[in-house]
């Protein structure tokens, strides 16, 4: 999962730039914001939370066959085969990978799609909220939500389809992200638009 010291490091620059003069005044002159740190910080986690999650999630099935011709079907964890799954070993990861999507890797798409539905508390967070909508047009500030949707379907192709029909899936839907892209041209900078 994502590392730990970097958001060690971001508390401790906050810190060190309320508590010293020049620093912040370093930051100020060279646009930084600390709101766009925690957005970047937000961004690379939530892509490295979200592939571990399905990562524990996903399983193979294998067949096994007896001596007496007689066979059964076992479900191992897809990136340690020798851990069944639903094991001791695996439940507990599988436990803590299902909080995660529940509590952090689907409310995020959703609070960028929406950002009605934090109503009350939106003006707390606006700063960060800014970070996130600036580069888009008005009308697609909602942009950064969907590609994370876009994603977390992604995952769960990798994960739970077979490899020959999950590389159709993943073409068919990356072909789509990338056409509605090309058709909307969420940023406001033409560059970004090409580059993204």
């Amino acid at each position: 999962v994502f590392p730990n010291y970097l958001f060690i490091l971001m508390s401790l620059f906050i810190w060190l730039a309320s508590r010293s003069h020049r620093l912040s005044e370093w930051l100020a002159n060279s646009n930084f914001t600390p709101s766009k740190l925690v957005a970047t910080l937000i961004v690379l986690s939530y892509n490295s939370i979200t592939q571990s999650c399905f990562q524990i999630l996903g399983f193979v099935e294998v067949t096994v066959y007896r001596d007496d011709g007689s066979s059964y079907v076992v479900r191992l964890w897809a990136t340690d085969p020798s851990v069944e799954y639903f094991s001791p070993e695996h439940t507990v990861l599988f436990v803590i990978s299902v909080v995660l999507l529940v509590v952090y890797v689907l409310p995020v798409p959703l609070l960028l799609i929406l950002p009605s539905l934090t109503s009350r508390g939106v003006w707390r967070f606006k700063p960060l909220y800014d970070v996130f909508f600036n580069p888009f047009k008005e009308n697609f500030t909602f942009w950064l939500g969907v590609c994370l949707v876009i994603r977390i379907v992604v995952f769960t192709i990798s994960s739970f389809f077979a490899s020959p029909s999950s590389t159709l899936y993943l073409g068919v839907v990356l072909l789509i992200a990338i056409f509605l892209k090309s058709v909307i041209q969420p940023f406001k900078f033409p560059m970004h638009n090409v580059l993204d």
